[in-house]
């Protein structure tokens, strides 16, 4: 993942017919908490909304990614020993 030239990171996207998976969604250190995170979520929940479909994903638990997912609406499914995964619906 770039932009203006500059790598950021790096992220996964899968289309299926009755979900979009977001599989990784990882910026490098010197990127966080400047809305990066937040404006790439926008725009693939967006899409999935158009598309009225879920998003999923998974997160490490020591990773505290999870209080931004659970403000965009996510709600955890299941967790795993190492995961956490996470639903969100689409907009009504």
């Amino acid at each position: 993942m770039q932009r203006l030239g500059q790598r950021l990171g790096t992220i996964s996207i899968e289309f299926y017919s009755i979900h979009i998976r977001l599989g990784e969604l990882y910026l490098l250190p010197s990127y966080h908490g400047h809305g990066i995170g937040t404006e790439i979520l926008q725009h693939f929940i967006g899409l999935a909304d158009g598309k009225e479909l879920p998003v999923r994903l998974e997160y490490l638990h020591w990773n505290p990614v999870g209080g931004l997912y659970r403000r965009f609406g996510f709600v955890e499914l299941t967790r795993s020993e190492a995961h956490c995964f996470m639903e969100r619906p689409p907009a009504s």
